[in-house]
């Protein structure tokens, strides 16, 4: 990634020009979305007849004007220049910035438009392209697309500057050792140290933590387990080493932070801590940033993590009915009938992880 991004030296680049930078790269490496790009912009023989309507939402058209900027990029391979020449700029600087601008929301809407369809066809690089005039259903969810992709190139609501920048290549080196990448493809950010402040804009407010008893939402083996939680612990197979994770936080910072979530009700006090040979099974904490949001002093606001890996290793999975859950991909394999469409919509709990409280912990004599 870091080679990638000197090579093409893309410091610099205002929200509109990473667009074309990235239509570019797809379009010349090759990939099956770059080949369904390609064909949605350079049609084939066999990709249909140009004028012709569709009657199902999928695949979307492209509009004309995306067609016509992805075409003039992969022509040119300039990617900084969406205004067209430096005699345009010269000539003026507020003109070009606004052709920039729209060549760049074009660009955009033309590679979110294919990155839809490649969703929908599963993926695959033979798929069908829509080449005629937008339905009254597609013209909709073109205009919808563009409200979204207009928000996303003029926001600056995170930066003191009119127009938001890429940073400059120098930059690239500090930003990207912060991160790294997850065996799933998910960014994982760089543990943070904790501090009470940087925290507690993410906490419940008290009375609101542990509110609903877990135990009472589930059954079955489940809820055995949640009202027995030391028979979750492993008789055998125990691991050689059991994990230590450290606390990031300072001894002071730390005592601050167990008091105020002791007060909002999110822990309690123990006795004895869980003994395995003899010797307590201990966790850790850290930080991750919460992206866009900070203090009035400029600290990032931070999610408090708890690093359970030490008891972990000691217990046993609860699966529950995670196994029997269907993730997004699943949906791709579904065909509908003509005319049908399909609608969802999806919810989500307020601090979730504080919402739910576990059963009251048991005396430990240890293994």
């Amino acid at each position: 990634m870091r080679a990638w991004l000197q090579k093409e030296e893309c410091g610099g680049l205002t929200v509109a020009q990473p667009g074309a930078l990235l239509a570019l790269a797809v379009f010349r490496s090759g990939p099956p979305v770059g080949k369904l790009l390609s064909r949605n912009v350079l049609p084939g023989s066999d990709d249909g007849v140009k004028g012709t309507r569709q009657r199902s939402l999928l695949p979307l058209p492209l509009l004309p004007d995306s067609r016509e900027a992805l075409k003039e990029l992969f022509n040119s391979g300039e990617f900084r220049r969406l205004a067209g020449t430096w005699g345009t700029k010269k000539w003026s600087k507020e003109k070009a910035a606004r052709m920039s601008r729209k060549t760049g929301l074009l660009i955009w809407h033309g590679l979110v438009v294919s990155f839809i369809n490649h969703l929908w066809s599963g993926g695959g690089e033979k798929a069908g392209v829509c080449l005629g005039p937008p339905s009254k259903a597609q013209s909709q969810a073109l205009d919808r697309l563009w409200i979204f992709v207009r928000d996303y190139v003029d926001d600056t609501s995170e930066v003191q500057e009119k127009v938001q920048r890429s940073p400059l290549l120098g930059d690239w080196g500090s930003k990207l050792a912060d991160v790294r990448i997850s065996y799933h493809g998910e960014i994982v950010e760089k543990s943070q140290h904790l501090t009470l402040d940087q925290i507690k804009p993410g906490l419940p407010p008290a009375g609101y933590g542990a509110s609903v008893p877990l135990a009472e939402l589930c059954d079955g083996e489940l809820k055995e387990k949640l009202m027995n939680p030391l028979s979750n612990v492993l008789k055998e197979d125990l691991p050689a080493d059991i994990p230590r994770p450290k606390v990031q936080a300072s001894q002071e910072q730390w005592n601050m932070i167990v008091k105020d979530l002791y007060e909002r009700g999110l822990v309690e006090a123990v006795e004895q801590p869980l003994l395995v040979r003899g010797r307590p099974v201990l966790n850790g904490s850290f930080g991750v940033i919460k992206p866009g949001k900070f203090l009035e002093d400029e600290r990032p606001v931070l999610r408090l993590i708890m690093d359970f890996r030490g008891t972990n290793s000691v217990s046993k999975v609860l699966t529950g009915d995670v196994r029997s859950l269907a993730g997004a991909p699943a949906l791709q394999h579904l065909v509908l009938p003509e005319g049908r469409v399909m609608r969802m919509s999806a919810d989500d709990l307020v601090s979730a992880f504080y919402l739910f409280a576990m059963p009251p912990g048991e005396p430990d004599d240890g293994l």
